[in-house]
């Protein structure tokens, strides 16, 4: 069988992972080695063009996780001076 590239829901953004998937059981569940599960895709996708659709998700992830980190300091600070913590 050819290999595919899957995406799956998770509870944390970007609420997907992907991997490399070989293998397919009785229940439409794939076998994803790198996480050494079986999987529901919401989206199977040719080796190259998951590879290329993941890298674009971990960059999302990582813009996401620098906002929401600005995001943290500017209310902890807002917080601080609300209840005078020093």
């Amino acid at each position: 069988m050819k290999k595919l590239f899957a995406f799956w829901k998770y509870d944390q953004f970007p609420y997907l992972l992907g991997a490399p998937v070989s293998k397919i059981n009785e229940k439409g569940m794939w076998h994803a080695p790198n996480y050494q599960m079986w999987v529901k895709p919401q989206k199977l996708l040719p080796i190259k063009q998951g590879v290329e659709l993941n890298e674009k998700l971990k960059n999302l992830c990582k813009e996401y996780e620098k906002e929401h980190k600005l995001i943290d300091e500017k209310f902890n600070k807002l917080l601080e001076e609300l209840v005078e913590i020093k």
